[in-house]
């Protein structure tokens, strides 16, 4: 079994269920109170926004063909933006 696959078909499963649920085309939709709905992208950026203004340093990148685990979808890549990003972030802190 492909354990990335695995991870991100199962987030894909629960979503989709979720959101059909919730348009009525299917049944046990719990409410918004209990599954609202989740502005990620805003939110994400809105903390980077305060993280970066407190002197934190980040980068973003988008990595095609992945769901919500790209740690785990994209193995390769990611840790290529990790080792590319933690030197130029350490020589960031010591200037």
């Amino acid at each position: 079994m492909d354990v990335r696959r695995g991870v991100r078909d199962f987030a894909d499963d629960l979503h989709a269920l979720l959101t059909e649920s919730q348009l009525g085309a299917a049944s046990g939709w719990p409410g918004a109170g209990v599954y609202p709905p989740q502005p990620m992208v805003g939110q994400r950026h809105d903390v980077l926004r305060r993280y970066r203004a407190a002197g934190g340093r980040y980068e973003e990148h988008v990595l095609a063909d992945r769901g919500h685990s790209p740690h785990l979808e994209k193995p390769v890549e990611f840790q290529a933006l990790i080792a590319d990003f933690l030197p130029e972030a350490a020589a960031a802190d010591r200037a």
